[in-house]
Formats: C-alpha cells, structure tokens, sequence
C-alpha cells in the first residue's frame, strides 16, 4: 500500500515538482492526509517503513516545505542506517536518498547537515559501474551545489574537471536534466569569478 501510494506521489512530483493547479495541489494533499489518518506501518517492516517516509518527504517537499521534508528524510535514514544490511544490498537505492537528504539540508540552510552526509558519500565504496555511476552524479552534484551556496565559488570551480571527466565517463547513465545541471552549475560557478571565457 505504502508502496503503491509513493510511487503515485514521485509520478506527480516527477512531471510537475511544484502543484501547477488548485486540483493537482487538492489532489495531493488528500492523497497525503489520507496517509496520515491510516495505521502506520509496522515498526518491523522495513520498507513499509521507508515508503511511508519517503511519501512524507516527498509531500512536503514538492510544496517547499523544506524543513518538513528534511524531518520525513531523516527519519528515511534511520530506517536505513539501522538496516546496514539492506545498505550492502540496495546501496544506489541508499545513495539516492541520502543525496535527497543532503538537496534539502542545503534547502534548510543546514550546511552542517549537508557536510556530514557528502563526507558519507564519499567514503563508498562501489561495486558496479551502475553504482559508480549513481554516486558520481548525486556527490558531485551535491558538492558543487553546496559550494555555491554557501558563495565558496573557488571550491566549487575546482571541482569541473572531475565533473567533465564523469560527464563523459557516465555519459549513458546520467540523466540529461542532471547533465543540464551540471553544465548549469559550472557556467555559474565560471561566472560568478568573471571567469567569462571558461
């Protein structure tokens, strides 16, 4: 059930990120507070757990309440880092919401929050190219991300050419909104410095 629900609300999130209509927004919010009135999951069902969670994040953030989604997140990692098992097992899956942790730590102006987790990124270790892959896009991303926020444009340009060389590595696993990104945050990074020619 949790499941199925979270996959309809990471559709939506998906196509719109940000309700676009007064029935969209209705939608979504009696999508959630019927979650909210269900029993909740039982405490031992791991991905009951997770889904249910996730749900949560997504609600909350797709209506830019940050500091709730970052709230439903953090319990999303519990779940996980109490289960290191299921790490070992579905880390691109365990990469992936630790990068949603640290986009809205950073949204939260939680730049403390955002270090500790990057610093966990770093320190995987990959057994695939899918998984080499998955945690090049979402560190790299996230770290440059929380350089300019934070207006640390120096540390932020130093990173390209790692960029560039996995932009062309993982060319087929990056997504092109991602890819976009990327181009994006190095041209801003570049300007920001009048770098106008790089």
């Amino acid at each position: 059930h949790f499941r199925h629900e979270h996959v309809k609300m990471a559709l939506l999130f998906k196509k719109w990120r940000t309700p676009k209509t007064k029935e969209l927004l209705e939608e979504i919010t009696d999508r959630f507070t019927e979650l909210e009135n269900s029993p909740k999951p039982d405490a031992n069902n791991f991905f009951a757990n997770i889904y249910y969670n996730a749900l949560k994040f997504t609600y909350h953030y797709s209506l830019l309440d940050f500091e709730n989604a970052l709230k439903a997140q953090t319990e999303v990692l519990k779940i996980w880092e109490e289960s290191p098992e299921m790490i070992d097992s579905n880390q691109t899956a365990y990469i992936a919401q630790l990068s949603n942790y640290i986009g809205c730590s950073i949204s939260c102006k939680e730049y403390k929050l955002a270090d500790k987790a990057i610093r966990k990124l770093e320190k995987m270790e990959t057994g695939t190219f899918d998984e080499e892959g998955e945690l090049f896009q979402n560190l790299y991303f996230y770290k440059q991300y929380y350089y300019l926020n934070q207006s640390d444009f120096e540390n932020a340009i130093k990173l390209v050419p790692e960029i560039e060389e996995g932009l062309k590595k993982f060319s087929n696993k990056i997504n092109p909104a991602r890819k976009l990104s990327f181009y994006y945050n190095n041209t801003v990074s570049y300007f920001l410095t009048e770098n106008y020619s790089a």
